[in-house]
This record gives C-alpha cells, structure tokens and sequence, in this order.
C-alpha cells in the first residue's frame, strides 16, 4: 500500500506540475502585454465650434496663398489665431500691414471683420475660406491613451500653415484623437506591432 500512495502522489504531482507549465505557456503566447498601437496615417479634423476650442490661443503662420480671394491679403504671409473659443471664438488674421479680427463661425471659416488696421479690409468684410480644417500629425504615434506632444497644422484652403505643436493622445480601443484635452471627434486606424504569440 505504501508502494502505491507513493506512486500516486508522485502523478499528482507531476499533473499539477502539467497544468502550471500549461498556463504559462498559454501567458507567453497571448502576446497581448507585448502588443503596441500605433497610429496609420494622420488625422484630418474639421473646424467647428466644438473642435476650434483645442486651438484657444494659439498662433498658426500661413504661407502667402491662404487668403487668395482676399486682395488686401493674397500676397501675403500671416498669422491666424483663435481667442474666446468657450464662447463666441474670435479669429484674429495679422499681415505685415495690420489686424483684422471679427468673430469666427464654422463650416469653412469665416470670419466677419469688426476691426481692422489692414488697408483695404474693412469692418463689416466677410472673409471665407474653405476648407476649414486643421491636420493632426499622429502617423506613427502610439495609442496610449496618454499625452504626448504631436505637430498640428492650420490648413486655410489649400494652404497649411507650419507646425504648431500640441499635446495629442490616441485611444488605444478606438483610435478617437484627442488635442490639447479636447475630444475631436475624429480617428485613425490602428495597427499593431509586437508579440504575435505563440
């Protein structure tokens, strides 16, 4: 009888034993804590009353071009910027020359002029330009959920503007970008590098 409970408790062990080596074998092949995301391409964001907000403040130059219908500014370099975006966002346009600034409202840009220093802009002007949109440079970012500082270009029309940099997060379950603590609404596609397991 000794013999025997011997026996059987030297397979239990070994079965127990199995049934370890199983399980770590099952965690190392997941791969899923090896896994990470990174962001496809960039993000294209349109302006409205809702994402103009993670733009508060913030001075984009726009090479000559951008306001080529406006005749006071065709041939000129310029600065935009967005103030009071919680509210009633003011868009503010600085030449070499002047500043005209007015309310901003959405679908292009628009801005409607209720002061100016610029020869040949005058109050009452309304000034559109389409498409209205800003470019989040999130290609090759990783989806962390957390911040991190990514460049962010003011497109007026066919024109960007240079790279302003931002804080930019990615959500690593829907890719949904975020900028400077404002949801935009908009993402990207994942893909993902890493272990493949097993």
């Amino acid at each position: 009888m000794q013999k025997w409970y011997g026996s059987r408790t030297i397979v239990r062990s070994l079965a127990i034993v199995g049934v370890m080596a199983g399980m770590l074998t099952m965690t190392g092949c997941g791969g899923g804590d090896d896994e990470a995301k990174f962001a496809q391409g960039n993000a294209i964001v349109p302006l409205n009353k809702d994402t103009v907000k993670a733009m508060d403040n913030q001075v984009f130059t726009v090479p000559t071009g951008a306001f080529s219908a406006v005749p006071a500014l065709a041939n000129q370099q310029t600065t935009v910027r967005f103030t009071n975006t919680a509210t009633t966002p003011i868009g503010t346009i600085t030449a070499a020359n002047g500043t005209a600034s007015g309310p901003a409202t959405f679908s292009s840009c628009i801005f409607t002029i209720q002061s100016s220093t610029i020869p040949g802009i005058a109050v009452g002007q309304v000034i559109t330009v389409n498409p209205c949109q800003y470019n989040v440079l999130t290609q090759g970012l990783e989806a962390t959920g957390q911040a991190t500082v990514g460049n962010i270009l003011l497109q007026l029309g066919q024109t960007p503007s240079a790279a302003v940099p931002f804080q930019v997060s990615i959500a690593p379950d829907t890719g949904i970008v975020t900028v400077n603590n404002v949801n935009t609404g908009v993402s990207v596609v994942l893909v993902v590098t890493g272990s493949s397991g097993g």
